[in-house]
């Protein structure tokens, strides 16, 4: 894998992001992969979003390449138990973008704060397993579902 390739540039979502999010939310692989499978409607997604652009308990992180986006994470937080998702744009999935975007956006997001991240898997969601275990997360399998946590000093 190239470095070059990796290159990513992390930022804030905005409002502006709200049709982007949209998209990749209703693209057929992440549906199959969320807990959640039915399609999302327009005005479901634009009351979330916005929602969750207000929240002080929310961050949404874009990821882009060469002004491309290549996927998004994102981070709900209730008190010190931080839940972590995250999607990639199906041009560049299984290129190695999920770890390095979970990684940076993980940094970004604790500031030196001691934060229990805990990420949500489905079993047939191997990409995302294997990404949460390459960055030490510990693994539990609780009601059908792979709950991954990792404790961040």
């Amino acid at each position: 894998m190239n470095k070059i390739e990796h290159k990513l540039f992390c930022r804030k979502a905005t409002l502006k992001d709200m049709r982007l999010y949209y998209n990749w939310t209703n693209e057929p692989k992440v549906r199959k992969n969320s807990l959640n499978n039915k399609y999302i409607s327009w005005n479901f997604h634009k009351n979330w979003f916005k929602k969750k652009m207000r929240s002080k308990k929310t961050v949404l992180y874009v990821f882009e390449k060469k002004d491309v986006a290549v996927g998004q994470v994102r981070f709900d937080r209730k008190n010190k138990i931080v839940k972590l998702s995250f999607s990639i744009c199906k041009s560049f999935r299984e290129r190695g973008f999920g770890k390095k975007m979970v990684t940076m956006a993980i940094k970004k997001y604790r500031l030196n704060k001691k934060i229990t991240f805990i990420g949500e898997v489905k079993p047939k969601n191997f990409s995302s397993i294997k990404i949460f275990k390459s960055l030490g997360f510990t693994m539990d399998f609780i009601n059908k579902i792979y709950r991954f946590k990792k404790i961040c000093v």
